[in-house]
């Protein structure tokens, strides 16, 4: 079984929140804030709390896999996943829209990690060694070049820098 555990203390007691039987792993959660949380799960499933984490629903959206989720400073939440799938959310999760923008040749790209820092710069990388920028929350991304034959697993971003960490490399970006 999967299970999510809260803590109201700082850390000192925790108490499940979210227990699934048939489930084996938890991709990523995104806290939005006390009340509103959302979690990957096996990377098929989206769940939704909006009471803390007392009580889990499944959310509906337009893919197949979620391997990563993240808040943006603008408040809109953002999905990525296999085959090109690179969703947006205005409304907490609650409902999901892809970018239209993005050029042809991503079409298929599996996306594996996306993250904003405070600033609104976002990052996003690529099992094909794609990484994406924005510094506007999402509203305009662009394709950092030169691409890298390194399979690209995740990143965080900290006050204008990212660490991006591939399978064979670790990797900055400052902006």
């Amino acid at each position: 079984s999967t299970e999510i555990f809260k803590t109201d203390d700082g850390g000192t007691t925790w108490t499940t929140s979210f227990r699934g039987e048939n489930e084996r792993t938890i991709f990523q959660i995104v806290v939005c804030s006390a009340e509103i949380a959302l979690a990957s799960i096996d990377g098929r499933r989206l769940i939704r709390t909006e009471d803390g984490g007392r009580n889990w629903k499944e959310i509906p959206y337009d893919g197949t896999q979620v391997t990563s989720l993240a808040h943006a400073p603008d408040k809109s939440l953002w999905l990525v996943g296999g085959k090109g799938e690179f969703l947006k959310s205005v409304d907490l999760g609650l409902t999901w829209q892809s970018l239209r923008a993005f050029p042809s040749d991503m079409a298929d790209v599996a996306w594996w990690s996306i993250d904003f820092d405070t600033l609104g710069n976002g990052l996003a990388v690529s099992e094909n060694g794609i990484t994406v920028y924005t510094s506007d929350s999402g509203k305009d991304w662009k394709r950092i070049l030169p691409d890298t034959d390194d399979r690209l697993r995740a990143v965080s971003l900290r006050g204008g820098t990212a660490v991006i960490s591939g399978s064979q490399n670790f990797y900055s970006v400052i902006f």
